[in-house]
């Protein structure tokens, strides 16, 4: 964990761990980034709704073609690169009369 100010803030993989462990009944030991969702035990039906929860636990949305999440650490990239573009977009200049400024 990274110490800020202080407090301790998790990485994403941390918190997507903490996610399966708690909500698919894992163990934190068998979460390494270069672990399947198959292997795992996640099939189709299991990764969408780690989709789900992901997206409610970090305020993402995934794009369609997320079915390419193969590893945690797919997850975990997915998750990064969708918290980026986020925060790009909320930094974006905005026009108040046409939205955001290229």
């Amino acid at each position: 964990m990274i110490l800020a100010r202080g407090k301790s803030v998790m990485t994403t993989l941390q918190r997507l761990q903490d996610l399966l462990v708690k909500r698919f009944d894992l163990e934190r030991k068998d979460l390494d980034p270069a672990a399947s969702l198959e292997q795992l035990g996640l099939d189709s039906m299991g990764t969408i709704d780690l989709m789900f929860q992901v997206e409610d636990e970090f305020g993402v949305t995934f794009p369609r073609d997320a079915n390419a999440l193969k590893t945690v650490q797919d997850v975990v990239d997915c998750i990064d690169c969708l918290l980026a573009d986020s925060a790009a977009v909320d930094s974006a200049p905005v026009d108040s009369d046409r939205g955001p400024v290229p």
